[in-house]
């Protein structure tokens, strides 16, 4: 999802034809990565991660990076282990089950611990992941 978004964000049509496009949004989606929180609904052990049910998981893929019961922390730990502070941009997607203050207050908390990256927040309203960080 998050490797759609850079490609149409960054989607250059005055480069030509067809292959040079291509070309330029293949270099895009190589450098995003999209990562995930969301909550468990049961009881799992992956990438030496213990989930519990109703914990929050942070991930990437099918990566599981972290899982705790308090979804800020996740997102930061994950932010961290994505090491989000070398990227350009953090696009921050917050889902229906976020209260905005929660959001808001993750935006100020992430561009605080990663200061030379922009930090942008939007309301995804997305039902499934609490939040999605697409980092480019």
């Amino acid at each position: 999802m998050g490797e759609g978004y850079a490609a149409i964000s960054m989607l250059d049509t005055g480069l030509g034809d067809t292959d040079a496009i291509a070309a330029s949004l293949e270099e895009v989606i190589r450098g995003v990565v999209t990562g995930f929180v969301a909550s468990a609904s049961r009881a799992a052990q992956k990438d030496g991660v213990e989930i519990h049910p109703g914990d929050y998981i942070g991930f990437v893929g099918d990566r599981v990076y972290v899982g705790r019961p308090d979804r800020p922390q996740v997102l930061s730990a994950l932010a961290e282990s994505l090491n989000a502070g070398r990227y350009d941009l953090l696009l921050l997607i917050w889902g229906r089950e976020v209260p905005r203050e929660e959001a808001e207050s993750m935006e100020a908390a992430l561009a605080k611990a990663c200061p030379g990256t922009e930090v942008i927040l939007l309301k995804g309203d997305q039902p499934i992941y609490d939040y999605i960080m697409v980092l480019e």
